[in-house]
């Protein structure tokens, strides 16, 4: 998900039984008197599966939430949320990751790069374009086929590859 659209994830639109959470807002303008809008685009509103590894994460989070709710200063039922019941704010999570990958002797990146290293992964495991393009939201698979056009690059040699193994398999038993 986008940063803006991690920000503006409301428990209304998470479901922890069936591991979906449907995106429907994003984080327009932070602060103190924060605007929330539409998510960048109409494919934007999607779908997301939240991965087995992150149900720990997600569970701690609501019941952080069930347990302090009461005492925000104004509640916005947000998933990622300060003491007061805002939106946390960017550079906060910009310091966490930086201590995060520091800590793991990763080099740095910016928040918005592991949505492509999530993307890159995806296609280099063989998950197709358009179901790359419909997880990360993009308009249509022009835009993701335009962004990811180095990683689809270095895949469309396998198929080369594949195939040159199976004539030289075909070869060695005609021999």
């Amino acid at each position: 998900m986008r940063q803006g659209e991690l920000l503006g994830l409301k428990w209304d639109d998470v479901n922890l039984n069936t591991r979906l959470i449907s995106v429907n807002q994003a984080l327009k303008k932070p602060g103190w008197n924060p605007k929330f809008g539409e998510p960048k685009t109409p494919k934007s509103r999607r779908l997301v599966r939240i991965p087995e590894y992150v149900m720990p994460v997600f569970e701690k989070l609501r019941a952080r939430y069930e347990e302090e709710c009461g005492s925000y200063v104004v509640d916005r039922g947000l998933v990622f949320c300060t003491k007061s019941g805002n939106p946390v704010a960017k550079t906060d999570i910009d310091r966490r990751l930086k201590k995060l990958l520091d800590r793991a002797g990763i080099s740095r990146i910016r928040f918005h790069d592991l949505r492509h290293s999530n993307a890159t992964w995806l296609l280099l495991q063989g998950v197709d374009v358009r179901t790359v393009q419909e997880h990360l939201g993009h308009a249509d698979p022009t835009t993701t086929y335009q962004i990811y056009s180095h990683v689809l690059a270095a895949l469309s040699k396998e198929p080369a590859k594949t195939f040159d193994s199976i004539i030289a398999s075909v070869n060695r038993d005609f021999r």
